[in-house]
């Protein structure tokens, strides 16, 4: 996330969302249940082997733009 956002009236521009690297996996995984599954009711496709190999070799903006549609 990048660029202007609005907050309460107030605009925040120019920031960007910080990397997450110092998460553990576990942390991770249990953000991942709790945002697909408890807010949304989608059942997490996120294990932990995913994990890794997404540790191992980050997606580039075009790749994770791909698999949004």
């Amino acid at each position: 996330l990048t660029g202007r956002i609005t907050v309460a009236g107030t605009a925040y521009i120019g920031l960007a969302m910080p990397h997450h690297d110092w998460l553990e996996d576990d942390k991770i995984l249990d953000i991942a249940a709790y945002v697909l599954g408890e807010l949304n009711g989608v059942a997490p496709r996120l294990d932990a082997e995913t994990l890794a190999g997404l540790r191992a070799a980050p997606l580039d903006g075009p790749a994770i733009h791909a698999l949004r549609k």
